[in-house]
């Protein structure tokens, strides 16, 4: 262990999981693990090698659908992925705010929640349900509600 793993007294510092999601091109399903790119140059395909598996089996995905796990998790504990609809129920000024929010990614800002008037931040995603995903289920987010 070294000495930028130990917190406090010697303790352990808990490092949080870095894992990304793609669609697969063979069978159109989704799989979890680390994104890789290999090929010959200029036809190099993208693959996730799966996060229970090693190196020797990879699934080829749709490069459009990677989208990276925000280490956060909804209201019934599954995993908040980039690309993610979240249906999320705010109590704003006394009036329920009901929204489906788009789960997006900025490098300067981090993980965000966008809808088409407002958006949401990390610290609110526990009061949200995973409806979908904008590859699967887009109409979620175009009507603003899901169903």
């Amino acid at each position: 262990m070294t000495n930028a793993m130990r917190g406090r007294k010697g303790a352990m510092k808990t490092m949080r999981e870095i894992l990304f999601r793609g669609k697969r091109t063979d069978n159109g399903e989704w799989v979890q693990g680390y994104p890789c790119r290999y090929g010959w140059t200029g036809k190099e395909k993208d693959y996730i090698i799966p996060d229970y598996a090693s190196a020797l089996y990879t699934a080829e995905i749709d490069p459009e659908t990677i989208g990276q796990y925000t280490g956060l998790t909804d209201v019934n504990g599954n995993k908040i992925f980039e690309g993610d609809l979240c249906l999320c129920d705010r109590n704003i000024s006394k009036h329920i705010d009901k929204k489906v929010f788009e789960i997006k990614f900025d490098p300067e800002t981090g993980f965000f929640g966008e809808s088409d008037t407002s958006n949401i931040y990390p610290s609110d995603f526990y009061m949200c349900e995973i409806v979908g995903n904008v590859f699967d289920t887009p109409e979620f987010f175009e009507a603003g509600v899901a169903p």
